[in-house]
């Protein structure tokens, strides 16, 4: 088995764990703010484009941070744009909590077109015929200090 299929698999089972993990005690956890603010900081490596935003407050989701968090997170090769997961957006904030993390999360894909996953599941090994990344439920991302 090639080298760089076992790692795949590695990180897949790595990411699949953590994130089954990660949501029963970091979300509990990001509940427990005062006024349960959620905020993400984002870097699309694509467009160097960043974004600071409190998304959710007094418990309620603001549609103009979501909309610019789905800015963000577009097919970058086409400009589609998809509303995103809100349970995806608070992963990601639970995983900021979890790690403390100080930089922004760098995107490396979001949001994917129907046209432009099979352009890349046509190039590349492991891009999913049904990926979640064209139905607003996935995103790849990268930390400062972290391996990927």
């Amino acid at each position: 088995m090639p080298l760089y299929y076992r790692r795949n698999v590695l990180k897949i089972g790595l990411s699949a764990a953590a994130a089954s993990m990660l949501p029963l005690n970091a979300l509990a956890a990001a509940m427990q703010m005062p006024d349960n603010r959620r905020s993400l900081d984002l870097y699309n490596i694509h467009t160097a484009e960043r974004l600071s935003v409190c998304y959710y407050k007094q418990g309620a989701y603001l549609p103009k941070a979501l909309t610019d968090i789905n800015h963000i997170l577009r097919d970058h090769r086409t400009g589609d744009v998809t509303d995103m997961q809100t349970e995806l957006l608070d992963l990601l904030y639970a995983v900021k909590r979890r790690i403390r993390a100080k930089g922004p999360f760098s995107i490396i894909s979001g949001y994917r077109c129907p046209s432009t996953n099979e352009a890349l599941r046509r190039k590349t090994d492991g891009v999913a015929k049904k990926s979640y990344h064209t139905k607003g439920m996935a995103i790849d991302i990268r930390l400062p200090g972290y391996d990927t």
